[in-house]
């Protein structure tokens, strides 16, 4: 071979050497070696590392490696990170106790553990105080699971804290929850959770007053989105292919939004304050019992828009109610609905059972009665857009006594009335104003308002 250069028994060299083409080494490289190694290494054979699904770093960047999630989680000190470097599927029955101020990186990686019972995947320890840890970049499976108790994080009694999920998305395609605070009184927060579940509630809430969960996304199948028993969901989404997007059991909803394909949107049962329900299977938003309703909004093209049930002290402000297959809003027993709008397309705007009452509403009725079942009404403004000889604006058939002041009142029919009765009735009525019918009130009614304004402009109802 031209060029060669051959040397039979061995080479020192004492100063600095370069090759600039390639060496081949046909005989091996034995001995030490010092100093640094520039390139990938995907040539090299014969080198040992020990290897593991999780890691921890030290100071200087070099890792300890473990096979399992609990040893290394044991043996992480507060402050330090838990990496995974791959997939694991756990396949007996074990569950990860969490440790605090231990936070945990998947590196995009997924944990699952597989096994047909009720063991959960991951829990925190009870009774911790300021248990705050971060699960992050993760993907957390449940499978398999017979019962909710089989949920993918469980939240441990009396424990507070914050458990930060950025990155995360927790998953359980069996029958457990995903995230679960059932039987804690803590104070523990979640934060920023994505969460999906089979048949049971994606996250359940059951803290004290200052738990909750802040920033969370929530899809169940067949069960509900979010439930939250006394704690308090700000900014949260949750829906519900079949089951309750958000119920609002105890406690405060804030700026969350409930969707569901089979019942409720949002249901509240506590105190909702800019909160949004849409169904396309039940009533968008529903306010159950003594639900307090603070500039709230339902939606839905299967049933009422916004609906409030039960004999409770309802508080209905600000609150609009939007349907396309039932009234816009249905207001049960005697409540009162303040500054609302209502907007029906094939039923009334406003619903009710005889005793509830409108202060300064608007409602609009595309194809019947604009209201109906209310009793007293006063300052709105309310139109039947519904162009035929019983598109009345209030129907007051159903109510006993009733009073209606200073209100606006259309029709587009002019053989419309703007308050119709089907039978006798008495009612107080005055200043109020009509437009498009040509008798305001329908000879069944009896106006028994007599009393005239004073020197004040004051009127004395009956």
């Amino acid at each position: 071979m031209a060029n060669e250069f051959i040397i039979r028994n061995g080479f020192q060299s004492r100063g600095d050497s370069q090759v600039t083409g390639s060496l081949d080494v046909t005989g091996g490289i034995t001995g030490s070696y010092t100093g640094s190694f520039t390139g990938d290494g995907s040539g090299l054979t014969g080198i040992s590392v020990t290897t593991g699904a999780f890691g921890i770093a030290d100071a200087s960047g070099s890792y300890t490696y473990y096979s399992d999630f609990q040893t290394a989680i044991n043996a992480a000190s507060a402050g330090e990170t838990v990496e995974m470097f791959a997939d694991v599927t756990e396949t007996s029955a074990v569950t990860v106790t969490l440790k605090n101020g231990v936070n945990i990186n998947g590196n995009g990686r997924t944990y699952e553990l597989n096994t047909a019972d009720a063991t959960p995947a991951f829990i925190t320890p009870n009774s911790t105080a300021n248990f705050d840890i971060a699960i992050q970049n993760m993907i957390i499976t449940r499978s398999n699971s017979t019962t909710t108790a089989g949920y993918c994080i469980g939240i441990g009694i009396n424990t507070t804290g914050d458990l930060d999920l950025t990155g995360t998305i927790v998953n359980n395609t069996g029958a457990g929850y995903g995230i679960t605070a059932v039987s804690a009184n803590g104070n523990m927060q979640i934060n920023n959770a994505t969460v999906y579940t089979n048949s049971a509630t994606a996250i359940f809430l059951n803290g004290n007053s200052q738990s909750g969960a802040k920033n969370c996304i929530a899809y169940s199948n067949s069960g509900i989105g979010i439930r939250n028993s006394n704690g308090k969901i700000i900014n949260c989404f949750g829906q519900s292919t079949s089951g309750i997007g958000i119920s609002n059991v105890g406690g405060d909803a804030i700026n969350c939004t409930g969707v569901s394909g089979g019942t409720d949107g949002f249901q509240n049962q506590a105190r909702a304050f800019r909160c949004t329900g849409i169904s396309t299977g039940g009533a968008g938003y529903y306010s159950v019992n003594s639900g307090q309703n603070h500039n709230c909004t339902g939606y839905s093209s299967a049933s009422y828009g916004f609906r409030t049930l039960g004999t409770g002290n309802h508080i209905v402000s600000n609150c609009s109610g939007y349907s396309t297959a039932n009234a816009g809003m249905f207001l049960s027993q005697a409540v009162r609905a303040n500054n609302c709008f209502a907007y029906s397309t094939v039923n009334n705007a406003y619903g009710g059972s005889g005793t509830a009452n409108l202060y300064n509403c608007t409602g609009e009725s595309l194809a019947a009665v604009t209201v109906t079942g209310v009793n007293d009404i006063y300052n709105c403004s309310l139109k039947c857009a519904w162009n035929d000889a019983g598109g009345h604006v209030i129907n007051t058939t159903s109510v006993s006594l009733h009073e209606y002041f200073n209100n606006t009142l259309i029709t587009t029919n002019a053989s419309a009335n703007a308050i119709y009765s089907l039978n006798a009735q008495t009612a107080y009525i005055g200043s109020n104003v009509y437009k498009g019918m040509t008798t305001p009130i329908n000879a069944n009614i009896t106006n028994i308002q007599s009393n005239a304004s004073d020197a004040y402009g004051n009127v004395l109802i009956g």
